[in-house]
C-alpha cells in the first residue's frame, strides 16, 4: 500500500502510457435513493491493477482494490456528495492517477411550492420559499408573470388577488395558490431608477433622471432598516454591515415610487 500511495502523497505520479479516464455509467453523476452507479477506469499498460479512493467530507479512503470498475450505491453514504479517484499500477510498478469524478446523492422528489409575502401599498414583495425547486414562474393573478425567484409586482386596483407559484426541477412540479389582499393604490407612477448590483455587496448604487426624494429599505417582515432622506439623482449606500438576506428597497421621487426586492450576500 505504501507503494501505492507515495506518488499521490509526493504530489506527482509516474505516467503510464496514458492518464487513466474514469467513465459513469449511467452518465450525469447523480445518484437517487436505492439505485447505483458504476464507475469504470481505462487505462493503457501491461499487467495493470487498481485502487480506488473516495473522499467524503475532505478524508481520502480506499474502498476498492483489483477491479476496473467501482459501484457506488446511495443508501451507503449520508454525505452529500463523494470525490472518487484511482491509483493504476502496471507490472513494472509504475502508478498514474486518474481523472476526479464527483457523485452527488439526490432525494430526487419533486419539489414542494411555498411563497410569503409583503406589502408597501400597492407594491408587493414575493418571496419563493419552495423546497428543491430549480425554477419558478409566478402568476400574480393581473395578468402579469415572472420568473424572477423573489419578485416584486405593482398593482393598480385595490382587490384581492389569486398569486400562483409553479415550482419545477428535474424530477417534477408543484404549484401553491394564496389570497393577496391589495388595500391601497397610491396615485403615483413608477419611479426609473437603476439600482446595482443585486445581490448587494459592502456599497449599493442607485441612479436616476428624476431627483429622488427619500430612500428606505426595510426588511421582510416590513421593519425599518434605513430611511433617508436624499435630494439627488445618484445615491451610494453603505450595506456593509447588513445581514445576508433578503429586503426591500423603496425609493420615491415628487411624482414617483420605485419598489424592487434586493439580496444581501
Amino acid at each position: 500500500m505504501k507503494r501505492l500511495l507515495l506518488p499521490l502523497l509526493l504530489g506527482f505520479c509516474i505516467p503510464l502510457f496514458a492518464q487513466p479516464v474514469i467513465t459513469q455509467n449511467p452518465v450525469g453523476g447523480i445518484v437517487c435513493p436505492d439505485t447505483c452507479i458504476t464507475l469504470d477506469v481505462t487505462a493503457v499498460g501491461n499487467g495493470l491493477s487498481y485502487t480506488w479512493f473516495e473522499t467524503v467530507n475532505g478524508v481520502p479512503a480506499e474502498v476498492g482494490m483489483d477491479s476496473a470498475a467501482l459501484v457506488i450505491c446511495a443508501n451507503d453514504y449520508t454525505a452529500d456528495s463523494i470525490e472518487v479517484f484511482c491509483i493504476v499500477t502496471d507490472s513494472s510498478g509504475q502508478t498514474d492517477q486518474s481523472n476526479t469524478v464527483v457523485i452527488e446523492f439526490n432525494v430526487c422528489e419533486p419539489p414542494i411550492a411555498n411563497f410569503g409575502f409583503t406589502a408597501f401599498g400597492d407594491s408587493i414583495c414575493f418571496t419563493d420559499s419552495s423546497e428543491r425547486a430549480d425554477n419558478v414562474v409566478w402568476n400574480f393573478g393581473d395578468g402579469e408573470q415572472s420568473t424572477e425567484r423573489n419578485p416584486c409586482n405593482d398593482y393598480n386596483v385595490t382587490q384581492v388577488f389569486l398569486v400562483r407559484l409553479y415550482a419545477f426541477n428535474a424530477y417534477g412540479s408543484d404549484e401553491i395558490e394564496k389570497e393577496v389582499n391589495v388595500v391601497s393604490v397610491p396615485e403615483l407612477r413608477q419611479l426609473e431608477a437603476s439600482v446595482y448590483p443585486n445581490p448587494m455587496l459592502d456599497m449599493l448604487y442607485l441612479n436616476s433622471k428624476e431627483r429622488m426624494e427619500m430612500v428606505e429599505l426595510y426588511d421582510l417582515s416590513g421593519r425599518a432598516i434605513l430611511q433617508r432622506p436624499v435630494n439627488g439623482y445618484s445615491v451610494a449606500l453603505d450595506v456593509e454591515g447588513l445581514r445576508e438576506g433578503s429586503y426591500i428597497l423603496r425609493i420615491s421621487g415628487q411624482d414617483g415610487v420605485l419598489t424592487r426586492q434586493l439580496m444581501k450576500q
